[in-house]
């Protein structure tokens, strides 16, 4: 119990240094590491009172340097008060123990020297891929160390315990393998990982040995085979991408590289992806051909290809004259065209639907007339006989 209240009493005043009363009641303050790796330099600071004794001892044994050991110490005064420093600039593993600088204290600082190494299954460099459809499996193997520790992981910092219903979870911790196990990922698992190797003396994350590892997401892109238009038409070609972290976007027209809005090429972001679409405003004849879209993040880079085609217009008699535009154009007289047509159709109906009523009407008023004219010749010629009979009857 003695000796795990003195590792509480070091671990309390890290970075503060640890406070020690000797026998007279003089406060005595450590400052130092508590935990180094092997081949790091480390430094042991013990203030005391003016005029007390300076005599630095490991677990009780008297310090000599040497060419083994390469101990070295300095000492000076500050504010009434005396600070002895304890230089090494290769721990070993030797170095482990209680330092104390005065055999008068109780206490001493107590250091930690882990010989220890970790190796994790990294990819690359210090990156993990995730794989679609597999699970994601992030290993730290530790080597070269016969101290006692535990392994732990830790997520942007944050701790990851080991599930209570590993069926229901898809987050595994396997300790003897020292594995992180993650099964169907998905984007959200794409961060950064840390294993942190604690040392059994020392229950704190932050004396430790640690590799962090970061996953990172292949990019996929997604564009269809062929697109075709009509001269004249609007181009506009929509590079589908996903990738963590985002991916960096590049065009290709032939052997022709398009990296920025230049000349008649239009680069546009699309769902916070830099220059995710291509535009043309107006396609020509040579605008045909494959227009590639790059993606590229740290994990990978992949492509997709999409060949153009553009057709010509199609051709419109105009005057008796054949003359081809561009649709915008094209239309425009089109249009234009067979308005006037359909106006001259409509009208040679209407002209021709009004003679022929014109002419009933004409038809039909001859008739008429006729008629007339005879029931009137009719008339006179009865009226004459009538009055010749009537002469004669005078006579």
């Amino acid at each position: 119990m003695e000796n795990l209240s003195c590792v509480i009493v070091s671990l309390l005043f890290i970075g503060l240094g640890s406070i020690v009363k000797t026998q007279g009641g003089d406060e005595v303050v450590y400052k130092g590491k508590t935990l180094v790796m092997e081949g790091d330099p480390f430094e042991i600071d013990c203030k005391v009172a003016m005029f007390e004794p300076i005599k630095w001892q490991l677990d009780g044994r008297t310090i000599v340097p040497d060419k083994r050991n390469k101990y070295s110490f300095t000492r000076k005064t500050v504010a009434g008060a005396i600070i002895s420093t304890l230089h090494v600039p290769s721990a070993q593993s030797f170095h482990s123990g209680t330092y104390k600088c005065n055999s008068f204290h109780r206490d001493g600082h107590h250091l930690f020297v882990l010989s220890g190494d970790i190796a994790p299954n990294y990819d690359f460099e210090t990156y993990k891929v995730l794989e679609p459809k597999q699970p994601l499996v992030l290993q730290c193997n530790v080597t070269g160390t016969e101290q006692k520790y535990s392994l732990k992981w830790f997520k942007e910092d944050q701790p990851i315990e080991q599930p209570c219903d590993e069926k229901e979870s898809r987050v595994k911790i396997v300790d003897a393998e020292h594995k992180l196990i993650i099964n169907k990922p998905n984007e959200d698992d794409i961060a950064n990982y840390t294993c942190r190797m604690v040392h059994s003396s020392v229950n704190s994350s932050a004396l430790d040995l640690n590799a962090t590892i970061t996953v990172v997401g292949r990019p996929t892109v997604r564009m269809p085979s062929t697109m075709s238009l009509v001269e004249g038409e609007k181009l506009v070609l929509d590079c589908s991408v996903s990738g963590k972290p985002t991916p960096e976007v590049v065009w290709s027209f032939g052997n022709v590289s398009i990296n920025e809005t230049s000349g008649r090429y239009k680069l546009l972001e699309d769902n916070g992806v830099p220059n995710a679409i291509l535009s043309i405003d107006e396609v020509i004849m040579d605008d045909r051909g494959d227009y590639t879209c790059f993606a590229k993040n740290v994990a990978n880079f992949t492509k997709a290809t999409t060949y153009v085609i553009v057709k010509a217009p199609a051709s419109s008699t105009i005057e008796g004259k054949e003359k081809g535009y561009p649709k915008t154009e094209l239309a425009l007289k089109r249009e234009r065209y067979q308005r006037l047509m359909k106006y001259d159709e409509e009208l040679a109906l209407v002209r021709l639907k009004t003679e022929k009523e014109l002419g009933c009407i004409q038809i039909r008023h001859a008739n008429a007339m006729n008629e007339l004219q005879v029931r009137a010749a009719t008339a006179k010629a009865e009226l004459e006989e009538l009055l010749l009979q009537k002469e004669k009857n005078k006579v």
